[in-house]
């Protein structure tokens, strides 16, 4: 008996864990663009974690987010299609500042779910243009996800 109780606790404790590692997370960005980018999350004017370095199709994901305030974006990206070229001085390139602020959702604690394409940051819509529900390649449901009303954006540097 006393081991069945054991059992039955230590079952409940392992669920409890498998569903916060299995449980969707409250930020991901999906690199679009067709080169690298360096990625800054803040908030209230604090890094919340060190900056992040993507190439085109990789991504950030952040398990937990405050939600409770505003999220603001850094994105340096490059107007440079072929790095290779623009290393070596062939074609010029400029680096632009894109920076964007998510509206805080205290109440219905939306996700954050975004992809950043040619300059521009926007909502991920799931697959099949939001058909699905569910981001396309890791499942997330969109059910809370925020909408292109709550990001606000503009490119506040350029430098060569």
């Amino acid at each position: 008996m006393k081991h069945n109780i054991l059992f039955a606790g230590l079952l409940v404790v392992y669920l409890a864990s498998a569903a916060k590692l299995l449980a969707d997370p409250m930020f991901y960005l999906k690199n679009k663009h067709y080169s690298g980018i360096f990625v800054r999350i803040k908030q209230n004017g604090k890094l919340i974690h060190p900056q992040f370095n993507k190439k085109r199709g990789q991504d950030i994901k952040l398990d937990m987010l405050d939600r409770t305030v505003d999220t603001v974006l850094e994105i340096d990206f490059s107007s440079c299609r072929n790095m290779e070229k623009c290393e070596r001085g062939e074609h010029p390139s400029t680096v632009k500042t894109m920076t964007a602020t998510i509206a805080a959702s205290p109440k219905e604690q939306k996700t954050v779910y975004v992809k950043f394409r040619g300059g521009k940051l926007m909502p991920q819509l799931g697959g099949l243009k939001g058909a699905t529900g569910r981001t396309t390649n890791l499942k997330y449901s969109m059910a809370k996800n925020i909408s292109a009303a709550d990001i606000e954006q503009e490119i506040t540097k350029s430098r060569k």
